[in-house]
């Protein structure tokens, strides 16, 4: 039980969703900051365009990711 009185497997079960919620948020502050756009479903395609995209997708992810289990463990 954690000081809320919530049991840990329903938080375990719930981290993938709150990581994808600050995915998310911070993928388009980072995308907004220098200025960078792209719709894959209106735009025409780019592989580098889709490329950016993915990538940071993934990168700020795993990055959350780690920061939450690594929160979870204490």
């Amino acid at each position: 039980m954690n000081s809320l009185g919530i049991s840990s497997p329903p938080l375990r079960m719930a981290r993938p969703v709150v990581a994808v919620l600050i995915t998310w948020l911070l993928k388009r502050l980072v995308f907004a900051a220098v200025g960078f756009h792209y719709a894959v479903f209106s735009e025409p395609f780019s592989a580098t365009k889709l490329a950016v995209d993915f990538g940071t997708w993934v990168a700020i992810y795993a990055s959350v990711w780690w920061l939450l289990a690594r929160r979870g463990r204490t």
